[in-house]
């Protein structure tokens, strides 16, 4: 829920793309392989990328138990 309060946020200030950023993974807390190649790639809220071997799309933090981040991508 927080994650789409942020996501709904950044767009209502005309924010369309973020930067995937990961959390340092552990042996006890992995990080996603698929999550992993998203790292420092900017994408945009609309057309999130593939986040597992299903094909499906979702934005940092909305994939269950996932610690990643969408940091915002401003343009002036």
């Amino acid at each position: 829920m927080t994650v789409k309060l942020k996501e709904d946020r950044y767009k209502e200030a005309g924010v369309t793309s973020y930067r995937w950023r990961c959390v340092r993974g552990s042996p006890n807390h992995p990080v996603r392989p698929m999550h992993k190649m998203h790292d420092n790639q900017i994408f945009t809220f609309d057309n999130p990328p593939i986040v597992d071997k299903q094909g499906n799309r979702k934005n940092p933090g909305q994939d269950y138990n996932c610690r990643c981040v969408a940091i915002p991508v401003v343009r002036f």
